[in-house]
């Protein structure tokens, strides 16, 4: 219809939907065919990241925040690449670009950079309205102080976490809380409370 890069658009937000049905899906009990699915779809999802990072960096960064499970429990770099560019041409406003934000926090946790973790993490979970990004920030800030052998403050943010999960029915969010909160007690000396 003559309108390139209104076809680009459209076809970016089409192919944002995959990432968000895997996420959906990686969080219910059935996950592993969400995550089969990612395969089936990266190139599509490279090529829309690659479009929305040049024109609508929103749009980009909605994408790397979909991708925080299989990013995060994968330890798959290329959306910490993408957000990391993202981030650098925003001038590193973190505020506005939430969901390539937190996947910088959970790289820098996989990372050991626990300090950077945290601030990124932090950022998220003080301005999103998102609960799926506010479970992720949570998520990380959880297995940081875990790391940093802060227990009470890990069984803290596991309940933060737990009550999220349980606001939105997200069994992902839900089966990490309750991990977290029982290795916080095995750590911190309690494995009865565990």
């Amino acid at each position: 219809g003559g309108d390139p890069a209104g076809a680009h658009r459209r076809d970016a937000e089409f192919v944002e939907a995959a990432p968000r049905e895997m996420d959906a899906g990686g969080r219910a009990p059935a996950g592993q065919g969400a995550r089969h699915r990612l395969d089936e779809v990266v190139a599509e999802v490279r090529s829309a990241q690659r479009w929305a990072a040049e024109h609508d960096p929103p749009l980009a960064s909605r994408i790397c925040g979909w991708l925080h499970l299989p990013s995060y429990g994968r330890f798959w770099g290329e959306p910490q690449t993408w957000s990391a560019s993202l981030l650098t041409a925003s001038d590193g406003d973190e505020r506005r670009l939430l969901g390539a934000t937190v996947i910088m926090a959970g790289a820098a946790a996989n990372r050991g950079a626990l300090d950077e973790a945290r601030r990124r993490a932090s950022v998220v979970l003080d301005l999103s309205d998102d609960h799926r990004l506010l479970g992720a920030a949570l998520e990380i800030l959880s297995d940081v102080a875990m790391y940093s052998g802060d227990f009470a403050a890990c069984e803290a943010l596991a309940r933060r976490l737990a009550e999220v999960g349980d606001a939105v029915a997200d069994s992902h969010m839900r089966a990490i809380a309750t991990v977290n909160a029982a290795l916080g007690c095995t750590f911190g000396g309690d494995p009865v409370r565990a």
